[in-house]
């Protein structure tokens, strides 16, 4: 993989200095970037109608929302418990309490998030921090 002459990131734009390994806003890694590898033109739609700056990255954008947990884990006991049912339903019932509960968990303790790095600091670009945050991160626009 060979480093890009050009010291722009090509994931959010931010010129680095050449001697920078990630960028300073996104953390991409400029040292092993390809120039092959791409990023979409088109803007997802958490970026069409910016309301929110992300304090970690600058990023532009919606929040997203992100539950804690696995989808992965919760399809599991909910066919274990099926599954048990078959059996014991004593024991497919106690599993499907369990499936329960974990649903209840992850949707109780849902998070809006950055849908770029993931953090949970954002600020609206309409109050004073967020205004700050938009001339910091993007002093072009």
């Amino acid at each position: 993989m060979q480093k890009s002459k050009s010291s722009k990131c090509p994931k959010c734009g931010l010129v680095n200095l050449t001697s920078d390994v990630n960028c300073r806003r996104c953390k991409f890694d400029l040292a092993n970037y390809d120039d092959r590898y791409t990023f979409s033109a088109q803007p997802s739609a958490f970026q069409k109608d910016p309301k929110w700056i992300c304090k970690e990255c600058g990023t532009l954008g919606q929040k997203m929302p992100s539950y804690p947990g696995s989808v992965a884990v919760e399809g599991l006991l909910l066919l274990l418990s099926v599954g048990l049912c078959a059996f014991n339903w004593i024991v497919g019932s106690i599993v499907f309490v369990a499936f329960v509960i974990y649903c209840i968990f992850r949707l109780s303790n849902k998070k809006h998030v950055c849908f770029r790095c993931g953090s949970s600091i954002m600020v609206p670009i309409d109050s004073p921090a967020g205004s700050l945050l938009v001339q910091q991160f993007h002093p072009q626009s």
